[in-house]
C-alpha cells in the first residue's frame, strides 16, 4: 500500500523504506529515517531518471516506481500469473533477454 505524500521533514518507517530503495539504486550513500535535503535530491534524480514529474516529493506514483525499481533479476522467483501481474526492473530485464 502506497503512503500519502512524503516530503522534506518527514521521518519514520516509510522514509526508511524509501531511502533503502534509493540506497540500493545507488542514489543515496546510506539508508536513513529522516527525509532531509539529500533524500529530496535523490528522489528528484530518481523521478528524472524514470520520467516522472520532478518534485522531490514521494507521491503514490513515485512510491510505486520505487517499489518496482528495487527488484533486480535473481532477487525473487518470477512467475506468470494472469490475475496478478508481476512488475519491476527484474521483469523488464527478463523481458529484454
Amino acid at each position: 500500500m502506497a503512503p500519502d505524500d512524503i516530503s522534506l521533514g518527514a521521518h519514520g518507517d516509510s522514509v526508511l523504506t524509501i531511502t533503502d530503495s534509493l540506497h540500493r539504486l545507488g542514489l543515496l550513500p546510506v539508508s536513513q529515517s529522516e527525509f532531509d535535503s539529500s533524500v529530496e535530491s535523490a528522489v528528484k534524480a530518481f523521478q528524472q531518471n524514470r520520467g516522472l514529474q520532478v518534485t522531490g516529493i514521494v507521491d503514490p506514483a513515485t512510491f510505486a516506481r520505487l517499489e518496482e525499481a528495487k527488484w533486480k533479476l535473481g532477487d525473487r522467483v518470477l512467475s506468470f500469473r494472469p490475475t496478478s501481474m508481476m512488475r519491476g526492473d527484474d521483469v523488464i530485464a527478463l523481458q529484454s533477454r
